[in-house]
C-alpha cells in the first residue's frame, strides 16, 4: 500500500494496521521525521524504515525511532535483511534485484 504523504500515511496505518512502514524523509507539508514521531508514539511496536538520500544527520534524532535508517543507493540485501528480521521471518532470503529501465 503507498500513500501520497504523511496524513494519507497515517490514515492508512490507522485503518489497515500494516505490519510495517517504509518512509522517506523529504515530505510535503509534513516530513517523514513528523510521521516517524507520531509513529512511535501511537504504534511503538510498528517498524519504520527510513530509505533516504539524505545523510543520517538530516534525520533530525529520529533514526533512532525507527527499525532500520538506509541510504540510497540501497545495499538491497542489508533492507531485505533487516525488513526479514523485523517481521520475524526466518530461512534463507531470496536474492535481492531491481529491474533497471
Amino acid at each position: 500500500m503507498t500513500a501520497r504523504g504523511v496524513k494519507d500515511a497515517l490514515e492508512h496505518i490507522s485503518r489497515h494496521a500494516p505490519d510495517l512502514v517504509i518512509t522517506d524523509l523529504c515530505m510535503a507539508p509534513l516530513s517523514g521525521c513528523d510521521l516517524i514521531t507520531h509513529l512511535a508514539n501511537k504504534f511503538p511496536a510498528l517498524p519504520v524504515f527510513v530509505i533516504t538520500a539524505l545523510p543520517l544527520q538530516s534525520a533530525g534524532g529520529v533514526e533512532r525511532l525507527a527499525a532500520g535508517f538506509f541510504q540510497k543507493p540501497l545495499n538491497l540485501e542489508a533492507v531485505f535483511a533487516a525488513i526479514r528480521r523485523a517481521l520475524g521471518v526466518v530461512g534463507p532470503a531470496p536474492r535481492a534485484s531491481i529491474a533497471r529501465q
